[in-house]
């Protein structure tokens, strides 16, 4: 049984990590291309495979990567593949190592394009399994590729350098970087890696109920944030509501006040004109006793 990671297992890394296990696949199997057919198209494709190995390297380095030249050499890739398939010198070996070759400059335009995507997720998926194609194709090309691949993944599962869909922390591909050499390594057995392997099931398996309590508190905390959302819309509302009252009672204020003013500058006129009034009949009354008398 092969142990080589699949998809999903993949999806256990971050963009770069998977990037650069599948350049160091590429790296692997390079040579092979040389295999694919007429001379001519063996300088070409070994150009090619230079070119798709540094486009993935310098992604999973975090460095910038030319989008434009890394779309042309998977476009010439592919058509030097559709070539060779129909020459018969062409090897079957040097299809498999031109596919891996292929799926890694394939996987990395994928990669930059997921961040700008509006389903980042799917188009990263297809990244993913790109690398995996890659991986497999080093692999029946080459059958040591399997298990120094396999060391390369279990070295990248334990770095928690990053998550899916996210491209992750940088990753050095080449053998200067803390990955080593690409074959130099090979120092497990089956059953070393078969144990290595069942370890990490283990622990994946122990993980899972940590991200499904993860998601389900995801859910809670939109659920609390919808819910305060509408709270505040709510006193929002409320204040408004209150500012129009407060508006309308200091309009009513405004009114009452002058109406008060009114209603007392009226009183005064009526009390003087009842003062005047009153002092008109007092008069009248005194001079009807001063008459009386005489």
């Amino acid at each position: 049984m092969k142990l080589l990671p699949t998809a999903e297992d993949l999806k256990q890394l971050p963009l770069r990590a998977s990037v650069a296990l599948a350049a160091r696949c590429a790296m692997r199997i390079q040579p092979l291309v040389n295999f694919i057919g007429q001379e001519s198209r063996k300088l070409k494709s070994a150009d090619l495979a230079s070119q798709a190995i540094e486009f993935a390297a310098a992604f999973a380095s975090g460095d910038k990567v030319k989008t434009k030249d890394a779309l042309q050499c998977e476009e010439q890739i592919a058509k030097c593949i559709a070539a060779s398939r129909k020459d018969e010198t062409t090897e079957k070996v040097g299809i498999l190592a031109a596919n891996c070759i292929y799926s890694t400059v394939n996987a990395t335009n994928l990669c930059i394009q997921s961040i700008d995507a509006k389903d980042c997720e799917k188009i990263a998926a297809k990244a993913i399994q790109a690398v995996s194609v890659s991986i497999e194709s080093a692999a029946n090309s080459d059958n040591s590729v399997e298990r120094a691949t396999i060391l390369d993944y279990v070295t990248l599962s334990r770095m928690h350098l990053g998550n899916f869909p996210m491209f992750g922390e940088s990753c050095d591909p080449f053998e200067s970087g803390y990955l080593g050499p690409l074959f130099d390594n090979l120092v497990l057995e089956r059953s070393q890696l078969n144990a290595e392997w069942e370890r990490m099931e283990i622990s994946r398996a122990e993980l899972d109920p940590l991200r499904e309590e993860l998601e389900l508190s995801k859910i809670q905390i939109k659920e609390q944030t919808e819910k305060l959302t509408e709270a505040n819309t709510l006193i929002e509302q409320q204040l408004k509501e209150i500012e129009t009252r407060r508006a309308t009672l200091e309009t009513d204020q405004e009114e009452f006040s002058a109406e008060k003013h009114q209603i007392q500058a009226a009183a005064s006129d009526l009390r003087r004109i009842f003062e005047s009034w009153a002092e008109g009949s007092i008069s009248s009354s005194s001079d009807a006793e001063s008459g009386v008398t005489a």
